[in-house]
């Protein structure tokens, strides 16, 4: 695991790419000023509040799989988001989602979830995982789901 230090970065607000993969980082607030941010992987870090990001409205593609995060609400400002990983967290409540109409691929294998309605209206959504969660085949969202087409994974 490397140590990082991004204290600093609230200075550098043309940053569009970050990459904290499997770093010991716990706090991004310092990334507040990053309002052109486009991607952000926090995979394998010890990241628990992520309520910076209400600032990242080009938010595309953001990975939180193995993290802390419980809390995702912020996430209902990061309209531009098309990719989202919440793989290996205690995420409970996707409700946020609901303003993400752009989203495309969603990874929440292996989370507490138990409630996917939400996603109906996601209509640009193409991948989906529930691996190992408690959702099941025959749920209406995910019924719903495949008949519009999108790759729905279980296992």
């Amino acid at each position: 695991m490397e140590t990082v230090n991004v204290s600093g970065r609230e200075y550098s607000t043309s940053i569009i790419e970050i990459d904290l993969f499997n770093t010991d980082i716990k706090d991004i607030s310092a990334l507040k000023e990053c309002k052109k941010l486009k991607e952000l992987n926090l995979t394998l870090t010890e990241v628990k509040d992520i309520s910076v990001l209400k600032e990242c409205k080009d938010l595309k593609k953001l990975s939180l799989s193995y993290t802390e995060v419980e809390d995702i609400s912020v996430l209902k400002e990061c309209k531009k988001l098309k990719e989202l990983c919440l793989g290996y967290t205690k995420i409970k409540d996707i409700s946020a989602l609901k303003e993400c109409k752009k989203l495309k691929v969603l990874y929440l294998a292996f989370t507490e979830i138990k409630d996917i309605s939400v996603l109906k209206g996601c209509k640009k959504l193409k991948d989906l995982s529930l691996s190992h969660i408690e959702i099941k085949k025959d749920d209406p969202t995910v019924k719903l789901l495949r008949e519009r087409g999108v790759r729905v994974y279980f296992k």
